[in-house]
């Protein structure tokens, strides 16, 4: 006689995560490769996805892989199955990924007198949005429309908590219709 499952253990490595099945015992029901279960996110804000958010057993192991979470923050994931107790993995910390844009966060004035100085402010973000409070790529700001003008000031900066801020730009000429852009290698 096969004992029934009641319960299972969760492991989380990289983008994957994996629980395996235990009898009504406590041991590792290796003999099951017919068991489903689907994972979700149990708590914090955000959207789980991956390419298979429902699983079938092998060898008493559920494998979810290429998990993503889409904001940071602390999160738990939790497996369930019918007729088995539901598995809740302990908190995480979901940090921020790797830089992907750069977004307007303080807009320069819209008239600006040359030679007196005005700021403006990116946010460095994740492709999710998210901000990468930990980015060090060194961005740079240009002028580009318009009649012919230059910006001056310091012009390359690296961000702090993940936050560009140009405090010292001007204008070196009169122009109509300049627009304040910035780019960041990587």
């Amino acid at each position: 006689i096969m004992p029934s499952l009641v319960g299972s253990e969760m492991c989380i490595r990289d983008s994957g995560v994996t629980f395996g099945l235990r009898d009504a015992f406590g041991n590792v029901a290796d003999h099951d490769s017919s068991t489903q279960a689907s994972l979700a996110l149990a708590s914090g804000t955000g959207v789980l996805s991956g390419s298979v958010l429902t699983v079938t057993a092998s060898g008493g192991v559920l494998s979810f892989s290429g998990l993503s979470l889409s904001l940071v923050g602390s999160k738990t994931l939790q497996a369930t199955s019918a007729g088995l107790t539901a598995a809740t993995s302990s908190a995480m910390a979901v940090t921020p990924g790797a830089p992907t844009a750069l977004a307007l966060r303080t807009d320069a004035p819209a008239e600006v007198v040359a030679g007196n100085q005005f700021s403006v402010a990116f946010d460095v973000l994740d492709v999710f949005g998210n901000l990468c409070t930990a980015a060090s790529n060194l961005v740079s700001v240009s002028l580009t429309g318009g009649t012919a003008s230059s910006v001056a000031g310091t012009t390359v900066r690296s961000p702090v908590d993940g936050v560009v801020l140009f405090n010292d730009l001007w204008v070196e000429l009169v122009g109509i219709g300049l627009v304040i852009t910035a780019a960041a290698a990587g």
